[in-house]
């Protein structure tokens, strides 16, 4: 069986703290990646932003079309404001795709002791 294709959400937001909230996603992709799952990280796209500008809404469409080829979402920082997140989280469960809130949440999924959100 493959290895489940995780979507990893948090907060990043177009500030002075931007570049750590995408290292912190980035580190998040790595504790799924250990834990066996195919970590989606759409935090990278902070550097194809600066080079190719693209709108907020395009980028949460490119987003929403990539979660739907993943097998569920991390939600790493559930308590964090994150309207884009946020956002992440009500399409997954719109379309039936579990939505993550812990590491324990997510190691279970990779078991296979979580079918939906």
């Amino acid at each position: 069986m493959n290895p489940p294709v995780i979507y990893i959400a948090g907060p990043m937001g177009n500030d002075e703290e931007t570049e750590g909230r995408v290292m912190k996603g980035i580190l998040a992709g790595e504790e799924v990646w250990k834990a066996g799952g195919i970590p989606l990280v759409p935090h990278l796209h902070f550097w194809w932003e600066k080079e190719h500008p693209h709108s907020w809404e395009e980028w949460l469409h490119l987003d929403e079309h990539l979660i739907l080829r993943c097998d569920a979402l991390f939600n790493y920082a559930p308590d964090e404001p994150s309207i884009g997140r946020d956002r992440e989280v009500r399409f997954c469960k719109s379309k039936g795709i579990p939505a993550l809130c812990s590491m324990e949440d997510v190691l279970r999924f990779i078991e296979g002791g979580i079918n939906a959100q």
